[in-house]
C-alpha cells in the first residue's frame, strides 16, 4: 500500500546520524503545513465561516486517534495528506481565479503536489483523474491540456518503473 519513497527519505536522515527520536520530531513538524493549508482551503471555499468553527473542525481532526498516532509513529499517510491538502489549496485557487495564466500556474502546482502525495501513498493518485477532468473542462483540447498530460506522464515515470520493472506485489499476486 505504500511506496518506498517515505522510507527512503527517512533512511537518509538516519544516514546523516539522526536518531529515531529526531525522526519523530521531524514527523511532528509535518502538522504545521497541514494546519496552515487547511485554514487557507477553508478560507477560499467557505469565506464566511467563523474562526471558532474552523478551530473546532481542525481540533477534531488533530485530536483524532489516527492523526495522533501518525504524529508519534512515522508513517507515510500523514505526509501524503499534507501534500494532498497543498494540492487541494492550489486546485481551489484554480477554481476561484478567472485569469488564464494563473489558472495554468495553479493547475501545474496542483499536479506537482498531488504527485508528491501519490508518491508517499499511492491511494491519492486516483484524484489525478478528477483534477484532470476539471482541467480538461476548462482548457479543452489545447496545448495546455497536452502539457498537463505530458507533465503527469513525466511525474509518473518512476512509479511506472517501480510497478512494472520491479515486480511490484500486486502485479505478481494470484
Amino acid at each position: 500500500r505504500n511506496s518506498p519513497v517515505f522510507y527512503m527519505m527517512f533512511s537518509l536522515f538516519l544516514k546523516m546520524g539522526l536518531g529515531v527520536d529526531s525522526l519523530k520530531f521531524i514527523n511532528l513538524i509535518i502538522i504545521l503545513p497541514i494546519i496552515f493549508y487547511f485554514n487557507k482551503c477553508v478560507d477560499i471555499k467557505y469565506n464566511n465561516i467563523s474562526s471558532s468553527v474552523k478551530f473546532y473542525v481542525l481540533s477534531i481532526f488533530l485530536l483524532s486517534p489516527t492523526v495522533r498516532t501518525l504524529l508519534i509513529w512515522p508513517y507515510p499517510l500523514l505526509w501524503a495528506l499534507s501534500f494532498f491538502i497543498v494540492a487541494t489549496y492550489f486546485y481551489l485557487n484554480f477554481e476561484e481565479t478567472s485569469d488564464s495564466s494563473k489558472k495554468t500556474k495553479f493547475a501545474y502546482c496542483n499536479i506537482f503536489f498531488l504527485a508528491l502525495a501519490a508518491y508517499f501513498t499511492p491511494n491519492f493518485a486516483i484524484f489525478s483523474f478528477y483534477f484532470f477532468y476539471k482541467y480538461y473542462l476548462t482548457f479543452g483540447n489545447s496545448r495546455k491540456t497536452l502539457n498537463m498530460i505530458l507533465l503527469n506522464i513525466f511525474l509518473a515515470l518512476p512509479a511506472i518503473y517501480f510497478l512494472v520493472l520491479k515486480d511490484f506485489y500486486f502485479l505478481n499476486s494470484d
